[in-house]
């Protein structure tokens, strides 16, 4: 698995899976720095996978936690391919990483 930070969104995070077979598993871990001066609520979601491909979030501190400034968090995200996909291919997805200011009153899906 090979994870980038597209520049154009830097809230959204681009991995891709080379030379792809079924059963293939990896891990990826994900650190987020707050910059900004407010407490913030981050949460992910998976967004455009490819078919064949089976995310799952293995230890997710990200979405539970308020992230005070100039702190980081960590998360990790299990893939795999399903008996479904084709041997081979290049697959990939896009997990985005939503945020808002951190308040008792604030839900978020999956929350």
């Amino acid at each position: 698995c090979k994870a980038s930070i597209k520049r154009r969104h830097p809230r959204r995070a681009t991995v891709k899976i080379l030379n792809a077979y079924p059963g293939y598993v990896c891990t990826i871990s994900v650190g987020l720095l707050n910059q900004s001066r407010y407490k913030l609520r981050v949460w992910p979601e998976v967004i455009d996978a490819d078919p064949g491909i089976t995310v799952t979030r293995v230890s997710d501190p990200i979405a539970t936690k308020r992230l005070r400034p100039w702190k980081v968090t960590y998360g990790e995200f299990a893939i795999e391919i399903e008996n479904t996909a084709p041997q081979g291919e290049h697959l990939e997805f896009e997990i985005e990483f939503w945020v808002t200011k951190a308040r008792k009153w604030c839900t978020f899906p999956g929350a």
